[in-house]
């Protein structure tokens, strides 16, 4: 019972994190809420940032082309280091 009320303020912890840095998360999160809530942490769901797409989560094109620029200069700058 002790390692389980861990975990859930691991996942309480987690939740709030993302709510900073990934703020479509608490859309999905409070959908999935209502779905049903899960009598053990185990059966929890994190929503980690590779299981947010393009298709659970609406972005601004503005936003996606931004990370599209930065995507482009990182590789730019491996490259000019392989050289």
């Amino acid at each position: 019972m002790c390692q389980q009320n861990t975990l859930w303020h691991k996942i309480d912890a987690w939740k709030q994190v993302q709510l900073l840095y990934t703020p479509a998360a608490q859309l999905l999160s409070s959908r999935m809420e209502t779905v049903g809530n899960p009598d053990n942490p185990e059966d929890a769901k994190l929503l980690l940032p590779s299981s947010l797409t393009a298709e659970t989560v609406s972005c601004s094109t503005h936003l996606l082309t931004i990370k599209w620029e930065l995507w482009i200069a990182q590789a730019g700058n491996a490259l000019d280091k392989i050289r």
